[in-house]
């Protein structure tokens, strides 16, 4: 298996057992559930795309990018999220959306993607509700950072 959709699903809770079990998984959307957190621990190496959107998440587990080293595409826009986990500036990503979550400033994470050559794609963090920027330089008043 190599994808699974289970978006528009009343999920509370990843369903860690399964999705831990499939080692070739590409692709992941749980959006449109009610996760109000990401399971620490939860190693799935092949992983490309994963959509956390329109949930109920207010943090991620610190070592998610490490537990995601194939991650590529990352889509967490409509959560209650306050910061992202550092280790997701390892990752290799062409986009991440973030937009409409509860940042105070801009990820710090961000900043590393939107001024790291080797990324090609985008970060998206418009209409939250920051506050201010620590060195931006790409940071736009549309609220899009890209590479």
């Amino acid at each position: 298996m190599q994808v699974v959709d289970a978006h528009y699903n009343k999920l509370r809770s990843c369903p860690q057992d399964l999705l831990g079990c499939i080692n070739n998984l590409l692709v992941l959307n749980l959006s449109y559930n009610r996760l109000d957190s990401w399971p620490a621990g939860l190693h799935m190496p092949a992983l490309v795309v994963l959509d956390l959107s329109f949930n109920k998440l207010q943090q991620l587990p610190e070592d998610m990018g490490q537990q995601l080293p194939a991650l590529q595409d990352l889509y967490m826009a409509n959560n209650f999220l306050t910061g992202l986990p550092d280790s997701l500036s390892r990752l290799e990503l062409r986009d991440m959306f973030v937009s409409e979550n509860d940042f105070q400033v801009v990820p710090k994470v961000s900043m590393g993607l939107s001024m790291c050559s080797r990324c090609a794609g985008s970060m998206h963090v418009c209409r939250g509700r920051m506050a201010a920027s620590p060195a931006a330089k790409t940071w736009k008043a549309s609220g899009a950072l890209t590479a």
